[in-house]
């Protein structure tokens, strides 16, 4: 280990390397620009040339037309292998390959072939031949098929059905036994906070161009968050002219849904786009009681993106978006009955500008500044029982990232720094209204103490930073092997002061006789303890509640959680029609990060585990459209162990007396195996299409002891458990969606589509008298129908 004297050297030196970046587009975006000329066979240019950039893997398409002068450009396209191809009247038509792998913009000039001759056709293969990372590619037109019959979980079951995902209650994910630790990177600004029903933040689908989601290798510009990371590519204006698209949706339990957006663009030099909706439904979070009781919840969104390019070397982004819901916290039957009728309200707004210059052909320089505020607020009710609870807490981070890539010599290399200034505010307070249902219910003696007449009284606020610097490169040193080098330091401060120095590092090894990419990658990886009540979870008051205080120095702390990450994989293209990927991992845990959620509200308190593992095999078939069919299908087995004490976290309850010092578990999210699937039909002319897919995962543990399992076994919905097993029965889902073209003109479309989840109607349940989580309940059969016009 490094002494805190190397550490402070170590810092110093990768932020002065940092700051010393020369000038400074979206730092940590994981897209690119194509541009170039189209010309024939003399050198004159081709205007009005057709342009089409497609990877056939994901489905991502764009199509444009080259301009007087015969020039063209792509903006903000996500790293990927694609074909280019060009066409024009007169003209036979070209194809060929280009690599989008950095923010440096490729240039590519063509010149076409008259009608009759040869052209030249260069496909791509399936396989990325330099990947070392594990990830996938969700296009916009995949998100456009999915099954939704309500929209606002379009972004949770997308990233779900990567490998290596299990889902939870109120589209909460679970990647490689990390809870809640997917980094979202929206338009280049990492965002650390939650991404689910659970929070204001439910970004809608209709707003998405492309989402990569890595979970194995991840770039050393990429920290915070030790699960995985999901890229967002939100749509822009720069590459449209006049366009808009307005969604309205209905479905049963008064569900609705109502989107629009619209974008403007004026050659290719600056562009507009504007989205809102809203969306409600009386099933809004998943359900703690079969009944679904008091379960009324309503968001609305709002996102703002301009894109200003002055000149041929610069470019200026400006972004703005608000969100809120106001949700009724879901009761169980007691809690109906005594008329508790608990509120919570979410809200967020973020604003980032960022600047791109290119210094030279191969160095782009960005600068982003950033900032944004959320607020969740616990509204009590006056029949509350047997627990009565009021909750304000507001968050704002304001920082800073800059970074400089370079490309030249077989290197691909990139530096860079993060600067975040983090001011918490938290009040909280909990008093016992119904002691004997209380202590039914497992209350502690020392959470029983607190009633209406002297209630538990938490109120604090403080301030901290979390800083970051990183190098990385990306080299081949000889033709069919790439390596991924990089160096990262994080220095966070909230609530104590936690560092690390994390290498990654990540090979790939291409077989071209057999299409086949091996890779191999280790990481280390820094995760803050997330920010929800951090400082109640932190607290003496905390501390004096906790069954664990006697466990030890340290005792109700919360420190970072601190992960070695290794894997092994391959990729391999089979036939030209499909693609496999396989990939063994394992991930080992310090102060494994595990909160646990207060009763049934969507409030969570972080806590952290002593240490554990996770190890898994993930698979994961494409297969490329063919005669209108395409597919996928992707599979998971993994195991996580954790071992005790647990610290931190806010604890009313004695169910997690027995996890002491050296005591081994296993989580509620440890389900064993995953899968899901989808096949989707587009027709010839595109004219109408049908999906249809599915989800079936093994089950989680109940994580109880005798006593407490059999009072479960007398609850509703015991039917969904195996107690012989101690775990939730597995459970499979099936979804449809299918969709039709009403009427498709040059300036108007009209769209109408019908959805359906889980069609059988089946029963299951997401956990069950989870002491970190409780019980909830997955939905039934949800019935939904909505119509788009776009114009254009």
């Amino acid at each position: 280990m490094m002494s805190e004297k190397t550490k402070a050297l170590v810092w110093r030196l990768l932020l002065l390397f940092a700051c010393c970046v020369p000038g400074t587009a979206l730092s940590q975006n994981q897209a690119g620009s194509v541009y170039g000329n189209v010309e024939d066979q003399n050198g004159a240019a081709v205007p009005a040339a057709n342009v089409h950039l497609l990877n056939r893997l994901t489905g991502y398409r764009a199509t444009i037309a080259s301009g007087s002068d015969g020039s063209f450009a792509f903006h903000n396209v996500p790293f990927a292998d694609y074909e280019l191809s060009f066409s024009s009247t007169g003209f036979a038509l070209s194809t060929r390959t280009v690599t989008i792998s950095s923010n440096v913009p490729v240039r590519f000039d063509v010149r076409l072939a008259v009608s009759g001759t040869s052209a030249e056709v260069t496909v791509g293969d399936l396989v990325e031949q330099s990947a070392t990372q594990t990830q996938t590619q969700i296009s916009a037109e995949r998100l456009r098929n999915m099954p939704l019959a309500r929209r606002n979980r379009g972004l949770s079951n997308a990233i779900a059905s990567t490998p290596g995902i299990t889902t939870e209650n109120n589209g909460l994910l679970h990647v490689r036994g990390v809870e809640d630790g997917i980094l979202y990177v929206i338009d280049g600004v990492p965002l650390t906070d939650r991404v689910d029903l659970a929070s204001a933040s439910s970004y809608d689908i209709g707003d998405v161009r492309s989402i990569q989601v890595i979970t194995g290798n991840f770039p050393a510009e990429f920290g915070g968050r030790s699960g995985a990371v999901a890229v967002v590519q939100a749509r822009s204006g720069i590459d449209e002219k006049l366009s808009g698209e307005f969604t309205a949706g209905a479905g049963n339990f008064a569900t609705n849904d109502v989107s629009g957006q619209i974008a403007a663009g004026w050659r290719q030099t600056f562009g507009l786009f504007a989205s809102a909706g809203a969306a409600g439904s009386d099933r809004y979070l998943d359900s703690v009681d079969p009944g679904n009781f008091n379960n009324h919840g309503f968001r609305r969104n709002f996102s703002f993106r301009t894109d200003w390019q002055p000149g041929e070397k610069d470019a200026l982004f400006i972004n703005f978006g608000a969100n809120g819901a106001n949700i009724d916290v879901p009761n169980d039957s007691i809690q109906q009955l005594a008329g508790q009728r608990q509120r919570q309200r979410f809200g967020d707004d973020s604003e980032a500008v960022s600047w791109q210059h290119i210094f030279r052909s191969n160095v782009v320089t960005n600068l982003v500044l950033f900032r944004r505020r959320t607020e969740t607020r616990l509204f009590p009710s006056e029949f509350d029982t047997p627990i009565t609870a009021t909750a304000d807490r507001q968050q704002t981070r304001a920082g800073a990232l800059a970074s400089i890539s370079f490309t030249g010599g077989g290197h691909s290399f990139k530096g860079g720094f993060e600067a975040t200034h983090i001011r918490l505010l938290e009040s909280f307070s909990f008093a016992i209204t119904d002691k004997g249902l209380a202590e039914e219910r497992g209350v502690s003696d020392e959470a029983l103490e607190f009633t209406p007449g002297d209630p538990f009284v938490f109120a604090d606020r403080r301030s901290g930073r979390y800083l970051a610097a990183y190098i990385q490169d990306q080299f081949t040193p000889f033709k069919t092997f790439t390596v991924n080098a990089g160096l990262r330091y994080d220095h966070s401060e909230l609530p104590a002061t936690d560092n690390q120095l994390s290498p990654r590092i990540g090979i790939a090894y291409y077989i071209p006789r057999t299409g086949t990419t091996l890779r191999a990658s280790f990481n280390r990886l820094f995760q803050p303890p997330q920010v929800e009540n951090l400082l109640l979870s932190d607290s003496d008051q905390a501390r004096e509640l906790s069954p664990f205080a006697d466990d030890g120095p340290g005792g109700t702390r919360v420190r970072a959680e601190r992960v070695s990450a290794y894997e092994v994989g391959a990729v391999q293209n089979i036939a030209g029609i499909a693609r496999l990927d396989v990939a063994y991992w394992r991930r080992d845990f310090r102060n494994f990060g595990d909160p646990n959620t207060f009763f049934n509200t969507t409030i969570v308190f972080p806590n952290s585990v002593s240490k554990g593992f996770a190890r898994g095999t993930d698979i994961r078939l494409d297969i490329l459209e063919r005669r209108g069919v395409s597919a996928y299908a992707s599979w998971t087995n993994s195991r996580i162990l954790q071992t005790g004490p647990i610290n931190g976290g806010l604890f009313l309850t004695d169910e997690f007396a027995e996890i002491g010092p050296g005591t081994k578990f296993i989580p509620d999210q440890d389900v064993r195996n995953v899968a899901s699937f989808a096949v989707t039909y587009n027709s010839a002319e595109r004219r109408w299409f049908a999906a249809f897919g599915g989800r079936y995962e093994s089950g989680v543990p109940l994580e109880v002891d005798d006593e407490r399992l059999a009072q479960l076994m007398n609850t509703p919905g015991a039917d969904l458990v195996n107690f012989d097993r101690s775990r939730v029965r597995p459970w499979a889902i099936f979804n449809l969606q299918a969709g039709w073209h009403l009427l498709r003109k040059e300036k108007y479309a009209v769209r109408l589509e019908a959805n359906i989840e889980n069609i059988l109607n089946h029963r299951f349940a997401y956990n069950f008298g989870s002491p970190f989580e409780g019980t909830h309940f997955g939905h039934p059969r949800l019935v939904g129908a909505r119509m788009t016009v776009t114009f254009r």
